[in-house]
C-alpha cells in the first residue's frame, strides 16, 4: 500500500499538543492508546500482522486528518485483530516486526500517550490464556 510506505518513510504524524488535544475525545484517545500498547506485546500470525499494519495506516491517516470517527473505527479494527479475538497461540505466531512496533509507538505518541513507552523485555510467548 502506497500510503503505508509513505508513512513508514516520512514518519509524519499529527501530534496532539495543548492547542489541539481537544480534537479527540479522551475516551477514544485512551482506547486507541490501550489497544496499541497491547499490540506491542502481542504474538500474532504474519497474516494477522499484515492486517494490523493496514489498520495502523488507517489510524495514522485519521489522526493526521483529525478524523475522530475514523480513529474509533481503526481502534475497533485493531481490537478485533488482537490475540483475544483471533486464533489461539500457535507455532507460527510472532511479535511485531520493528517497523510495525515503531509505527505503534509513533501512534501512541501522536495520541498523547506515554512519551517513552518501554517494552517489558519479554521474549517468551505468553501462556495460552
Amino acid at each position: 500500500m502506497v500510503l503505508a510506505g509513505w508513512l513508514a518513510a516520512a514518519r509524519v504524524y499529527f501530534v496532539l499538543d495543548e492547542n489541539n488535544a481537544g480534537s479527540f475525545d479522551a475516551e477514544i484517545r485512551q482506547d486507541a492508546i490501550d489497544i496499541l500498547g497491547d499490540l506491542r506485546e502481542s504474538w500474532l500470525r504474519p497474516t494477522t500482522w499484515a492486517r494490523v499494519d493496514e489498520a495502523l495506516t488507517r489510524m495514522a491517516k485519521a489522526i493526521a486528518d483529525g478524523d475522530q470517527a475514523e480513529v474509533r473505527s481503526a481502534t475497533i479494527a485493531l481490537e478485533l485483530l488482537s490475540p483475544r479475538r483471533t486464533d489461539p497461540i500457535g507455532a507460527m505466531d510472532e511479535k511485531p516486526q520493528k517497523k510495525t512496533d515503531d509505527e505503534i509507538v509513533d501512534l501512541i505518541h501522536a495520541l498523547g500517550g506515554d512519551k517513552d513507552p518501554q517494552k517489558d523485555g519479554k521474549t517468551d510467548k505468553p501462556s495460552g490464556k
